[in-house]
Formats: structure tokens, C-alpha cells, sequence
């Protein structure tokens, strides 16, 4: 069995469901002890992927990998703090960090904000900020302290996006946050990397997850792509996102840091627009 990530420990945030779903699954199967984190245990059940997270962590330990289940709001400072306190105590120090938590969602938690462009009302504007360039600081900030503190190496592999690599005329506000990811990748990088810390960052373009199907009709031209089936032409499937963040956790990236790598079929090469 191909376990290159025997005896980590890995913590993926919003694991319940699509992209950190397939990410969690795929480091499980590759040997990792996963710790899967979402928002609350029944989160995966907003779009249809299941009951409860629960059964993230039962798919994981199907390949004989450990799995543990935590729920929080990483919005809130003391809530992270106790999240990876907690893994680290109850599970062991974390060798693995995917940011994955986040998402062009409105405050209500489940809509796209509207309007969904530069004129955004403020309440969606905070979450938008704070569900994706927030916690992604500070989760890292808390498991990067304690990685440096305990003298171990380590991975942050941070999830952006193709929204945050070019101007977009819709989904403003989740695209300066992914930009943000992105350059705060490349800070991390180089302050962690007298520390042996690796980190990364993953830019996703279309990936079809249910939420991005459940939003389908306020993506212009999305509907046509569902049927594309040429290789680099169709809608990327979480899987291949996870191909990446398996990449950057193994020793295969030993020595990249400070990277973004965009999974979009080379659609941005193309279109040269931050479309996700």
C-alpha cells in the first residue's frame, strides 16, 4: 500500500464536504492520521454530502488511518486556539495544515451575497473576509507557533483560488480575499523557512463540488461546461485539487515553498480573468 504519509497528523479545515472532503479522504488513504474539521458536525448536510462529518472520518479510517472530528467557528480567535490546542493534546503535535475552511458564501451562511461585485452590502463583505483570509491567518498562526516552539518541520498548504490570481467583475470580495491567501502564503513562507515549514497555496478554478452546483445559476456559462468531457476543457472534480495538497505534503515537495499552484485546466492561460 502506498502510505507516504504514515504516522503524520494532518488537520483539514471544512473537511465535511466537496474539496476538503476529497483533500481529507486522499491524506487518510495515503497514510495520514486526519483530523477533520467543519464548521458544526452536521455541515455536510447543507448541500447534500452526507448526514454528519462523522462520516468523513469513518471513510478515513476505512484505509486504517486514525481520524478525529472537531467542530468550531474559525472566525473567533479563542475557538482556533482551542481547536488545535485540542488535536494536539488528544491526537499529537499537527506535521499537516490545509486551509481549506472558506467560500464565496453571504453572512447567512448558505446564499451568494447579493449584489456580489464590488457594491457588496457590509455583513457579507466581513464574512466573505473573514471565512477565507481570517481563519486561513489564524489557524496557520496557531499551528505555526506550535510548530516552531516544539523545533518540528512542517506543512501549511493553504486552499485560494483562480478568483484571487486576476481581476474579476464578480465575486469581488472573494477574490481580494484569496488574494490575500495568496500573499500571505508567500509572507508565511519566508518567515517559516529558517523553521523547516513549508507553505503553499493550491488556486482551484472551476471545481464541481455540490455547493458550486448549488450556485450553478450565478455563474455565467457554467451550465454549458457540464457535459464537457475533453480533458482540460471540463469542470475540475475536488480529486484533483486533492492531487495537489498530496503533493505538497509529501516529501515530493520537499523543497518547494512559497508556491501557488493554479488547477484549472489552464483555463486562466486562456482567459487571463479570475474566474472560479
Amino acid at each position: 500500500m502506498n502510505e507516504p504519509l504514515k504516522g503524520k497528523v494532518a488537520l483539514v479545515t471544512g473537511a465535511g464536504r466537496g474539496i476538503g472532503r476529497a483533500i481529507a479522504v486522499r491524506l487518510g488513504a495515503r497514510g495520514a492520521d486526519v483530523v477533520v474539521h467543519d464548521f458544526s458536525r452536521d455541515s455536510n448536510s447543507d448541500f447534500g454530502e452526507g448526514e454528519t462529518i462523522d462520516e468523513v472520518a469513518e471513510a478515513i479510517r476505512q484505509f486504517g488511518s486514525k481520524s478525529y472530528v472537531v467542530t468550531g467557528d474559525l472566525t473567533d480567535a479563542d475557538t482556533v486556539e482551542q481547536v488545535v490546542e485540542r488535536v494536539s493534546t488528544e491526537f499529537g503535535p499537527i506535521d499537516v495544515l490545509v486551509n481549506n475552511a472558506g467560500g464565496d458564501i453571504a453572512a447567512d451562511g448558505k446564499s451568494k451575497a447579493t449584489p456580489n461585485d464590488a457594491f457588496i452590502q457590509d455583513a457579507d463583505l466581513v464574512a466573505i473576509l473573514h471565512r477565507n483570509l481570517m481563519t486561513t491567518m489564524k489557524v496557520s498562526r496557531a499551528v505555526a507557533q506550535r510548530m516552531v516552539a516544539a523545533e518540528r518541520p512542517g506543512r501549511i498548504i493553504n486552499i485560494s483560488s483562480l478568483a484571487g490570481l486576476a481581476a474579476t467583475t464578480h465575486e469581488t470580495t472573494y477574490g481580494v480575499a484569496k488574494a490575500g491567501v495568496i500573499h500571505f502564503t508567500k509572507c508565511l513562507s519566508v518567515q517559516l523557512r529558517e523553521h523547516g515549514i513549508n507553505v503553499n497555496a493550491v488556486a482551484p478554478g472551476r471545481i464541481k463540488s455540490a455547493r458550486w452546483m448549488a450556485t450553478i445559476e450565478s455563474r455565467p456559462g457554467a451550465e454549458e461546461l457540464l457535459g464537457e468531457t475533453r480533458p482540460l476543457l471540463r469542470l475540475g472534480e475536488p480529486e484533483d485539487v486533492a492531487n495537489i495538497v498530496e503533493f505538497f505534503a509529501g516529501d515530493l515537495a520537499k523543497f518547494v515553498s512559497g508556491e501557488v499552484l493554479r488547477v484549472d485546466g489552464g483555463l486562466q492561460t486562456t482567459t487571463g480573468a479570475g474566474e472560479s
